[in-house]
Formats: structure tokens, C-alpha cells, sequence
């Protein structure tokens, strides 16, 4: 920050504010009119910096930012239902994660994503291992777990964590978190998952496997073939009859390489 910038932050209707100032985050919020300074001006006098946010502060690591602004503020939680910890997790801050783990562990966006999920659809390995114990095994409105976003991006560390407490389960369509590895072509997860979640349908009756052949991923495919090649779907679903197999998926789909295997 400029020598300008900073003077000018100091400068009020009534004359520079003196370096050191006595008022506190409490007292500022409560008498802010008659400061003559902005927030983020008096953030800067005060303790050196100008986020005024709690959310970017916890989601960039700012934990100094983040203490002082949840003792002017209070809540965290915005209209979508996101918190602090939420961010904070998102950007992968252990330090962060852990103070606001207390306050806010186990509270969950509108749409019932928790700050666990956040860490797991980014990788962000320590802050799940933070978050686990308290917010393992949550599901979304939809019924999806972290273990699903770990296994949907590809973070095989982080599914790795979450696989004693969250493997096996269902979202409220049936998808496992292995489907979504299958789908998604990310192998590694579905060599780590295949053994927990082989055979499970969603509620169409489709399987890990049949994702994988449907979105041509051969790898996932040589993983999956030996446990659930034989089985059928059960429902009609995306043109596809009760009774299809991952072969005629594949057929239908001119995956010649993948048919060749399942035949």
C-alpha cells in the first residue's frame, strides 16, 4: 500500500486521526457516523489492513482480518446460507479453518453444502481433515457427501480421508461417489473406490461402470468390468430401455475399444 493511499485513510473531517488510536473494532461500529471514517479506513489505522469482508478475508487466509471483523460483525452466515469456515475451507487456510471450526462447524449453506464439501471439491487435504470429524457422513439436500466431490474432482487424497466415514453411501438419486469418479474419468479414485462401491444402482439401475462406457473412459472401464460387467439397468433413462447393459451402451455409443473389452 502507497504512502498516499495510507494518508489518505487517516484523514478525517476533524484532521488526521492520530496513529494508535484508542477506539476499538466495538466502539467504531457503534459511534461510526461521527468518526468520519470509513470502515475500511479505520481497519487500517487500527490493525493494518483494509478487507472489510469476512468472507474474502477467511477465504485468503487473512485470520488477523477475519478475528477482528467477527467481533464487529457477529454472524457470518449470508443470504445463501455461506459462511466464514465455508470460505476459509474453500481456500484451503488450516489456521482460519480451525478458529471459526467451533463457532461454525456443521452449519450448512441453503442448499446444504458444508464447508467439508468446500475442501473436498478443491483438494484442500488438511482442511478436510479438520472438518471430519465434526461435519463427516452430511449430506446435501440433495444428498451428496464430500466424498462425492473428492471423487468428482479427482481429489484421491482427500477421498482417501473421507472413505471410512462417508464410503458406501447415496445421494438421493442413487449416485455414489464412486459413479461420480466413473463418470468423470478419474481413475485414481475409482481404484481407490471400486472395492467399497462396486455393484451399488442408481435408481435407474445404473452402475459405476456404465458411466464410465457411456462417457468412454477406458481406464475406469478396465477397473470396473471384472465386478459389474453382467448387470442391467432397471428403468427407462436417457433413451436407454430396462435391461441395458454396459456392451450395449457401449455399441450404442460406437465406443469400439471399450465393446471389444465387455464382449
Amino acid at each position: 500500500m502507497g504512502l498516499r493511499r495510507r494518508v489518505v485513510a487517516l484523514r478525517t473531517p476533524r484532521g488526521l486521526l492520530p496513529m494508535g488510536a484508542s477506539m476499538t473494532p466495538q466502539s467504531f461500529a457503534a459511534n461510526r457516523g461521527g468518526s468520519g471514517l470509513s470502515l475500511s479506513s479505520f481497519l487500517l489505522l487500527k490493525y493494518g489492513f483494509v478487507e472489510t469482508d469476512i468472507m474474502s478475508a477467511a477465504e485468503y487466509g487473512n485470520l488477523r482480518a477475519v478475528k477482528v471483523l467477527l467481533k464487529m460483525k457477529g454472524s457470518t452466515q449470508n443470504k445463501l446460507g455461506e459462511t466464514a469456515l465455508m470460505r476459509a475451507a474453500y481456500g484451503g487456510h488450516p489456521e482460519c479453518v480451525k478458529f471459526l471450526l467451533k463457532r461454525e462447524g456443521g452449519k450448512r449453506r441453503n442448499n446444504g453444502t458444508t464447508a467439508l464439501m468446500y475442501a473436498a471439491r478443491r483438494g484442500k487435504l488438511e482442511s478436510v481433515q479438520l472438518l471430519l470429524e465434526r461435519e463427516g457422513g452430511m449430506k446435501k439436500n440433495n444428498g451428496e457427501t464430500a466424498l462425492m466431490y473428492a471423487a468428482q474432482y479427482g481429489r484421491r487424497e482427500c477421498a482417501e480421508a473421507l472413505l471410512d466415514k462417508e464410503g458406501g453411501m447415496r445421494a438421493n438419486s442413487g449416485w455414489t461417489a464412486l459413479m461420480h469418479a466413473a463418470d468423470n474419468g478419474c481413475s485414481d479414485c475409482v481404484r481407490l473406490l471400486v472395492d467399497k462401491e462396486d455393484g451399488m444402482k442408481t435408481n435407474n439401475g445404473w452402475t459405476a461402470l456404465m458411466h464410465a462406457v457411456f462417457c468412454g473412459h477406458l481406464e475406469c472401464v478396465e477397473l470396473l468390468m471384472d465386478k459389474e460387467k453382467g448387470m442391467q439397468t432397471t428403468r427407462e433413462w436417457f433413451g436407454f430401455p430396462p435391461g441395458t447393459t454396459a456392451l450395449d451402451i457401449a455399441r450404442r455409443h460406437g465406443h469400439d475399444a471399450i465393446a471389444s473389452l465387455l464382449e
